[in-house]
């Protein structure tokens, strides 16, 4: 007599010589960390927008930082000179975040050349660019 402990020689609810559609499909599941950044100006601030006045070649490090950016994954995006430090919904960087959807959003900004910036946040793999910059927002401290 068999051991009713072990498995039915037949599954029913299965043709014979198929595979079932759950054990078919990969349940290994992708690094979000690895995928490439999409460049998003869903968020863009056209009023604070100053590239028509990015000086000497200000414009050609911001369309080579963008083009980096698109480039890039989380776990690359240090290593392919994208720098950024963590930017305060406080003082003169409060227009920042007036159009956002949260104020609590993790805003960073990119510095490109003197005082040009680019001002962005992440959301998955949405790299939301802001504001670019000429000048560096006046905020009265060093950094």
């Amino acid at each position: 007599m068999r051991d009713p402990r072990l498995a039915p020689d037949y599954v029913p609810q299965f043709k014979e010589g198929r595979i079932p559609e759950a054990s078919a499909s990969s349940t290994i599941k992708k690094d979000p960390e690895e995928d490439t950044y999409l460049i998003s100006f869903r968020y863009y601030r056209n009023d604070l927008c100053e590239i028509k006045d990015l000086i000497k070649n200000r414009g050609k490090a911001g369309l080579d930082a963008i083009k980096r950016i698109g480039q890039s994954t989380f776990r690359s995006l240090y290593n392919n000179g994208i720098n950024f430090w963590p930017v305060e919904n406080r003082g003169v960087y409060s227009k920042l975040f007036s159009k956002l959807p949260s104020p609590d959003i993790d805003m960073k900004e990119h510095k490109l050349q003197g005082e040009s910036r680019i001002f962005f946040f992440i959301e998955n793999v949405n790299f939301n660019i802001v504001a670019i910059t000429n000048d560096h927002l006046e905020t009265n401290k060093h950094r």
